[in-house]
């Protein structure tokens, strides 16, 4: 774990919190917008976590219009949870979203520290200088870079963070021994 997680990963993890919060803090006031009145506001779905398990059977629980029926089951979990926590205050779900971003940034982060600290291992002793300390300009250019900014500033972006999280976690599982 302590090759995963070095000593100054934490001050990491802070930086692109400060980072990615100075970017967007301007946005946690927007509006639900888009499909968030089908989907959210209008949706007596998410309004009650009972609700959680038929978001895993009935794609139709996604929204309030026929034709918008998805099979998004994690995502109305978010929603519901972020209902029951401050109802339809706009604040919570762009928090959410803001701290889904923090944690993709966080593992391109550690991926790029794995695949750098591999090259590394490659290159010649007289050319190592250096190469592990490119990461953090590379998460920082991530974490505020528009590439999240529907996802932090519209609700309805959320639906690209979460599949994020999860491929960024399994890039990072441990490899086989070689």
């Amino acid at each position: 774990m302590r090759l995963l997680f070095p000593q100054r990963t934490a001050a990491a993890w802070g930086l692109i919190l400060v980072l990615a919060t100075l970017t967007y803090h301007n946005t946690f006031d927007n509006s639900f917008h888009f499909d968030d009145s089908h989907s959210i506001v209008d949706n007596p779905h998410i309004r009650s976590l009972e609700n959680i398990p038929r978001f895993f059977v009935d794609p139709t629980a996604f929204s309030v219009m026929p034709q918008g029926a998805m099979y998004r089951p994690l995502l109305l979990v978010s929603y519901a949870l972020n209902y029951a926590v401050s109802g339809y205050e706009i604040l919570s779900y762009h928090v959410f979203n803001l701290l889904l971003h923090v944690v993709n940034a966080g593992l391109v982060y550690l991926l790029a520290l794995r695949l750098l600290r591999c090259a590394v291992r490659r290159t010649p002793r007289a050319q190592r200088a250096g190469q592990l300390h490119k990461q953090p300009f590379f998460v920082a250019v991530y974490a505020v870079l528009c590439l999240g900014l529907c996802g932090i500033s519209q609700v309805d972006g959320t639906p690209g963070e979460l599949p994020t999280v999860a491929i960024g976690s399994g890039a990072l599982l441990p490899r086989p021994l070689q």
